[in-house]
């Protein structure tokens, strides 16, 4: 059984001719070569585990699978409770969410398929998925604006380098860690305008010497495609204040609700994608060798999080219901850089945080986005199929019981006034015999 599993792991699942029956030192070797490394201890320590793990446990080896993904725990969220004005490059800003909840939304969708998130990317050995979160907001944004700018039309490929280059707080610090709530409110504070990725191409160990002298790169797009991608909203409890971000739930000490999951999936329904935390570090073998070809579940410890990561999607995964992650550990991770996971059972603490940005021109009387995806699909790293069909938000238990008891009520009262109407006829003199045609009066 062992042999047979093996087998069908090294066939599917592995790269370059390694197989689970390879001394560490022999898979390693093949390893580097086929990707054109340099070896170091560290990595080899990393990848034999790696490599071990898939022989108990199944799953794959990817170009990635010698790096820890340095995910620095990021500083907890809070919000202010001071009487002054928030600095938000310290303190928690964000505004109410604006948007009601779609009475109708998609039953799955897939933000790919509709054209409004683009390819994963790698952050490599870099605490910087706060940025590659970031920006990943921002495409959807740029893609979701009506009307479309001309100049940077549908191939969107923002610069997560010229973010974090320009990014001086210690909140969203280099390859130190950050947070996109921060991140956010840093940019619409400092930025001018977002950049092209072909202007900044990702190279934090080239560029991390500017970035500890704080020196500023200024951008290379023309002054009139600046683009800040997103409309500004009202922090909470500031009405002179503005913001970038939107809270769609901001208390990680408690998971999602039922009415907190139909309004995220009423936003992914809108075409607008949703920026989330999750906790990896005590799944980093699981999370690293995840084949993307089904769900993967971890019970979630406490109120952590140590990684960004965004919601395109949700859907059916096998029958299962689940969310799609975009993930910023590159393609040939996962289900083509992507990770499914089950709704409502916060994995991996995915459903602590939830915030997203609007994008220019939205209106918040939009329903669902037309024409989404073709929702046929057939690869192994995609939702199930469906014909586009969309569901109707299921009435809450509490309206049940509250209409239930509202219409027992109603009845009882009414009874109970017409009994002390006929009482009071019978005590007049002038009572005249009536006709009996009620029940109330029969079964007196």
């Amino acid at each position: 059984m062992f042999v047979l599993y093996s087998i069908q792991t090294q066939l599917n699942q592995l790269v370059a001719n390694i197989s689970v029956n390879d001394s560490c030192e022999a898979a390693y070797n093949k390893f580097i070569k086929h990707y054109d490394k340099q070896t170091s201890n560290e990595s080899k320590e990393i990848f034999c585990r790696r490599l071990q793990y898939i022989a108990e446990n199944g799953g794959k080896l990817h170009n990635h699978s010698d790096i820890a993904f340095n995910s620095p725990l990021r500083p907890r969220l809070r919000q202010s409770s001071s009487t002054f004005a928030p600095n938000c490059l310290y303190e928690l800003c964000f505004g109410s969410d604006p948007l009601k909840p779609l009475t109708h939304i998609y039953k799955s969708v897939s933000l790919t398929e509709a054209g409004l998130s683009t390819p994963p990317k790698a952050q490599g050995d870099c605490g910087s998925c706060w940025a590659f979160g970031t920006i990943s907001i921002f495409e959807n944004s740029v893609l979701r604006q009506q009307p479309q700018p001309p100049f940077w039309g549908k191939n969107v490929d923002l610069s997560e380098q010229f973010l974090m280059s320009n990014s001086f707080a210690y909140m969203s610090s280099y390859c130190a860690g950050g947070d996109f709530v921060f991140a956010a409110n840093y940019f619409n504070e400092f930025f001018q305008t977002v950049e092209k990725e072909e202007n900044f191409k990702y190279d934090y160990e080239k560029n991390e010497a500017l970035w500890k002298a704080e020196t500023e790169i200024p951008p290379v797009i023309q002054a009139e495609n600046y683009l800040k991608p997103y409309q500004t909203v009202k922090i909470a409890g500031y009405p002179s204040l503005s913001t970038p971000v939107v809270g769609i739930h901001t208390d990680t000490t408690k998971t999602f609700s039922k009415d907190t999951i139909w309004q995220i999936k009423s936003y992914l329904s809108r075409g607008i994608a949703v920026s989330a935390g999750m906790y990896t570090k005590p799944f980093g073998d699981a999370l690293s060798t995840y084949t993307g070809q089904s769900s993967i579940h971890q019970h979630c410890p406490g109120d952590f999080t140590d990684h960004q990561v965004s919601f395109v999607g949700y859907g059916y995964k096998n029958n299962e219901e689940v969310w799609i992650i975009k993930n910023s550990w590159g393609t040939e991770w996962g289900a083509n850089g992507y990770l499914f996971v089950p709704i409502g059972k916060d994995s991996f603490c995915l459903e602590r945080y939830a915030y997203t940005v609007l994008p220019i021109g939205f209106k918040f009387s939009e329903g669902v986005y037309e024409n989404i995806g073709s929702h046929k699909r057939g690869s192994i790293f995609e939702l199930d199929p469906d014909e586009g069909e969309r569901v109707k938000r299921p009435v809450q238990q509490w309206v049940i019981w509250a209409s239930v008891i509202g219409s027992l009520s109603a009845v009882g009262i009414a009874v109970w006034v017409f009994f002390l109407c006929s009482k009071s006829k019978k005590s007049k003199k002038s009572y005249k015999p009536i006709v009996i045609d009620s029940a109330v009066e029969i079964m007196r």
